[in-house]
């Protein structure tokens, strides 16, 4: 009876000592697919991240040349909203920022 009690008590440690070797290899392995995804997924923000730097620089640069293109059109706007302004202008310069719109 004492060897199979001493037998059984080996057996469980034996097993014990197996799964908690295959839990530290789960482990491990967990640990570094983990790993693996948090850097893929840092990767692939970073390169969003500069991306959208990319395109934002793009963006400004386009808002500064349309602004600048705008420029004229404002002044216009500007002469033809105020109306005691517009009747004191020759009617050659009205005509000359007229024509650098059109072109």
């Amino acid at each position: 009876m004492e060897e199979a009690r001493t037998a059984c008590g080996k057996g469980i440690r034996d097993i014990a000592e197996r799964e908690a070797s295959a839990v530290e290899v789960l482990r491990r392995d967990s640990d570094e697919r983990v790993a693996v995804t948090l850097r893929t997924i840092e990767t692939s923000v970073q390169n969003t991240i500069q991306t959208s730097k990319v395109e934002l620089q793009g963006l400004e640069g386009e808002k500064a040349r349309l602004e600048e293109l705008l420029a004229p059109a404002r002044w216009l706007f500007w002469t033809l909203e105020s109306q005691d302004y517009a009747n004191s202008l020759p009617l050659s310069i009205v005509s000359r920022v007229a024509d650098r719109l059109a072109h």
